[in-house]
């Protein structure tokens, strides 16, 4: 069954063996088993990107742009791309590591109003690194709860600041 419903979208099939209706498939819909909308949080995943975009700007303008014309000075063409893009993953990976371990949000999650949470022996570092995995980016999608995979295998969340 393909549907919409609500903004949500279901490709597999309904279930109803478990004695409660769930969809089996891809799905990015109503997660009946465990009584919550996997699309509720779509609000939360907008912020997450527009977090993600807002600290990559950052990292580019303030590491990654100065970097460059600092390697450019001082190494050939044959070191410059390998040592480039070495020094730029580090960039990436220490910023996150130390504001998301030390402040429990980088300063995109703080403009949209997230935090990091440790569900119990979380680890910044597997988090940060496990953002460069390609399919990352979609792995909410992949996902029965539709976490991420950097949250699931680092056992952190990541939930919305209520100011009110």
């Amino acid at each position: 069954m393909i549907g919409f419903k609500e903004s949500s979208l279901q490709i597999g099939k309904l279930d109803r063996s478990r004695g409660n209706l769930a969809y089996t498939g891809l799905c990015i819909s109503q997660n009946w088993e465990l009584g919550k909308n996997k699309m509720e949080n779509k609000n939360l995943y907008t912020k997450r990107c527009v977090a993600f975009l807002i600290d990559s700007t950052l990292i580019g303008f303030v590491f990654i742009i100065p970097m460059f014309f600092v390697l450019t000075t001082f190494f050939s063409d044959a070191f410059f791309i390998p040592l480039m893009s070495v020094m730029s993953i580090l960039a990436y990976i220490l910023y996150w590591y130390i504001l998301e371990k030390y402040y429990q949000a980088t300063i995109g999650k703080r403009f949209m109003k997230l935090k990091v949470v440790d569900n119990g022996g979380g680890n910044y570092l597997i988090r940060s690194i496990y953002k460069f995995i390609p399919l990352n980016i979609i792995s909410f999608l992949l996902t029965e709860d539709g976490r991420f995979w950097h949250d699931i295998y680092s056992h952190t969340n990541v939930v919305e600041i209520n100011v009110k």
